[in-house]
């Protein structure tokens, strides 16, 4: 198999994909040499390539750890070299666009799959076991062929997490709701104070709620997460307005009687600490979620077994790809 793109979370599949256990050869492919050495170093690969077509022409199964704004031009680098059927997983935080756009550029007989991985608790240094106990969505539109989403399907108990199935359109309404409307309230929350006359002064007492409602700002990449937000805008705007409804709100329980807004206001918290509370609860408990729908699969060297072929699934991934020594980035 290929793994394309090897930052924290590519070093991290690829230390969980590398296992002796699994018997499987990665190769690797980052534009980031420093990266890919590093990844090579840490046993993640075993493989550097620096030519992506070249990376990925043997290979039945590429995983792409790319940043949304960097998928499109590296499945328009990878398409060509692509073997017949061929399995494409991508893991970025939005789905739509990317599928429309393979609909249209990819043969029939290469497949994309999505995939994303909700870790919690994530440490600073990516360990073979940061995906246990991890949830992966798998994102596939209607009509996918059957035998190439159960091919992708395998590499969730093989990393260790549990899995569950949504379209497209529903992972980037999710995505809308969980990952850029709260960007969007925290950059909303953060103007709404510091761009107003007064922000000299509220500068200084400004504390932790501030700090931590404008969090998510911190080491931003601005052009990343400009074209995520951008490119999901019509969820982006419902999920706005829904918003804007619950600011109205409030503005209207704290135009009222001191009182009542006070008994309003607590209510609504204390409904609200116990909603979070019961969430968190579920987040670290991966058990409770949606348990119907989690892979009925023996063993994970099962699981690599049928991919090698010595199972019902005759796909094997343990091609590897030709020379070369040094690390690209799509």
């Amino acid at each position: 198999m290929t793994l394309i793109g090897l930052g924290t979370r590519g070093t991290a599949l690829g230390l969980a994909l590398a296992k002796p256990e699994l018997n499987l050869r990665v190769v690797g492919c980052d534009r980031d040499a420093g990266a890919a050495t590093r990844a090579l170093a840490l046993g993640a690969i075993h493989h550097v390539e620096r030519d992506l077509g070249r990376a990925c022409d043997e290979s039945d199964l590429v995983v792409l750890a790319v940043p949304y704004l960097e998928v499109r031009s590296v499945l328009e680098g990878i398409t060509p070299a692509l073997k017949v059927d061929a399995v494409v997983v991508e893991t970025a935080p939005l789905k739509t666009p990317t599928f429309e756009w393979a609909a249209q550029a990819m043969p029939r007989d290469r497949h994309l799959v999505g995939a994303y991985l909700i870790v919690r608790n994530p440490p600073p240094e990516p360990p073979a076991s940061l995906f246990e106990g991890a949830l992966m969505v798998i994102v596939a539109p209607r009509g996918m062929d059957g035998s190439a989403l159960e091919f992708s399907t395998r590499l969730a108990p093989a990393l260790g997490a549990s899995s569950f199935f949504v379209d497209p359109d529903e992972f980037d309404g999710l995505m809308a709701g969980t990952r850029h409307l709260p960007l969007l309230l925290s950059l909303a929350c953060y103007r709404a104070v510091a761009d107003v006359p007064g922000w000299r002064d509220g500068r200084r007492v400004a504390g932790d709620a501030f700090a931590g409602t404008t969090s998510l700002l911190t080491s931003l990449d601005a052009p990343r997460a400009a074209a995520e937000l951008a490119a999901n805008r019509e969820n982006l705007a419902r999920r706005l307005s829904l918003a804007q409804e619950q600011l109205e709100e409030l503005r209207r329980i704290l135009a009222g009687d001191e009182a009542q807004a006070a008994e309003k206001l607590e209510a609504l918290l204390r409904k609200a600490i116990e909603g979070r509370r019961q969430w968190m609860q579920d987040r670290n408990d991966p058990s409770r979620e949606r348990p119907e729908q989690r892979p009925e699969i023996p063993s994970v060297r099962d699981n690599f077994a049928r991919m090698f072929g010595l199972g019902k699934d005759k796909r094997d991934l343990t091609h590897g790809t030709k020379g070369g020594s040094t690390a690209d980035k799509p």
